[in-house]
């Protein structure tokens, strides 16, 4: 499976007010946005959650974060001044998010590169990786030879989704020991 990588950038506010008017300021359209009133409470901290203007780009097939650092940066490397001014007037804060959809033994490189990261303190920004791992499911383990696990692998089966049953890498395969997961890992 060749790795999936969308990468986004997120305004987070904690002022209240019509984010409609980022995407005038920028002039382009975000992928999604919502004001602070219209989010909902967080059940952990009971707050209202910030409210948000976000912009990704399309879905690569790529093992090279490079490709999605370039896009971010073309959509928006004369966008930097107006964002950081964005910012500021609304108590705003940023946030790089790369979205990784990949098999646990063939993941993407994520190396990021200096003009990437100088667009990320720009704008004194955080950064943000979600991992999506592929994971073997009880009726496809026939599918895999678990003696050509190489070191640095981990196949996680599961029964059901969210429903760890056992973790496989080559030291535990060889030693022939089963990492058996339960709420407690």
């Amino acid at each position: 499976m060749i790795p999936r990588i969308i990468g986004c950038l997120v305004l987070y506010f904690d002022m209240d007010f019509d984010v409609s008017i980022v995407s005038e300021k920028l002039g382009m359209m975000p992928s999604r946005k919502c004001r602070l009133s219209e989010t909902r409470i967080n059940p952990i901290t009971q707050k209202q959650n910030c409210g948000y203007w976000e912009i990704r780009t399309e879905e690569f097939e790529t093992f090279d974060s490079k490709d999605i650092q370039d896009a971010l940066h073309k959509l928006l490397h004369q966008k930097y001044d107006t964002i950081k001014t964005i910012l500021m007037r609304y108590q705003g804060t940023a946030m790089f998010r790369f979205f990784v959809e990949a098999d646990p033994s063939n993941p993407p490189a994520l190396l990021f590169q200096e003009d990437f990261i100088c667009d990320i303190n720009r704008i004194n920004a955080a950064l943000d990786i979600v991992l999506d791992i592929q994971y073997v499911y009880l009726d496809e383990l026939e599918q895999y030879d678990l003696a050509e696990l190489e070191e640095g692998q981990t196949i996680v089966i599961r029964k059901e989704q969210n429903e760890d049953l056992v973790r496989i890498s080559p030291t535990a395969f060889s030693q022939r020991k089963l990492s058996i997961c339960n709420e407690d890992n």
